[in-house]
């Protein structure tokens, strides 16, 4: 730890609290200003992030660029894009607060515009499973929404989360009203 960290090498340790809370507690204590990660699974989006920030393309900061950012519009023109986004709503959740459910109706499209989160699938009898993390400008919803199935997975909020809701109804005026876009 200490050579990696003199040598500007960043340092994860991830799962240390899952199996026995003694081996947490003796590296924290050796290991003071480390950097922690409750799974391998988020050390692994946590090590992507920085590599992301310190070599490549910045993720999106604001909803204008979580906007563009999105699949959902990138194939549409700007008048386009304008009319879905006059057909969306916005919800905003609070840390811990979930987007969706399993098993709820896929009653709508989310647009992640800012925060991050984490879909996670309950097991029974069992801690849940972490699947994967969601940010700005990620669809959260789409498939169950297009096929009609409900919520395979939940999706809760880490941070502060603000996200752009296409609800159903709103989709069917959309369609109605502009079938092209939609296709």
């Amino acid at each position: 730890e200490t050579h990696a960290r003199s040598n500007g090498v960043k340092v994860v340790h991830a799962g240390t609290q899952l199996q026995d809370e003694t081996v947490h507690e003796i590296l924290a204590q050796h290991l003071g200003a480390a950097q922690w990660a409750p799974d391998l699974d988020r050390a692994l989006e946590w090590a992507e992030n920085h590599l992301i920030h310190t070599y490549g393309e910045e993720l999106p900061k604001d909803e204008e660029s979580a906007l563009e950012a999105a699949s959902l519009l990138r194939q549409l023109s700007q008048p386009e894009q304008a009319v879905v986004l006059q057909h969306m709503e916005y919800a905003d959740f609070g840390p811990g607060e979930p987007l969706v459910r399993k098993g709820d109706p896929s009653d709508c499209i989310l647009l992640i515009l800012q925060g991050t989160g984490s879909v996670i699938m309950p097991v029974d009898g069992q801690q849940p499973v972490r699947l994967a993390g969601v940010r700005s400008g990620t669809l959260v919803g789409e498939v169950g929404f297009l096929d009609g199935a409900s919520r395979s997975a939940t999706v809760v909020a880490e941070t502060p989360m603000r996200a752009a809701v296409l609800k159903r109804e709103a989709f069917d005026r959309l369609a109605h009203n502009h079938p092209r876009i939609v296709q």
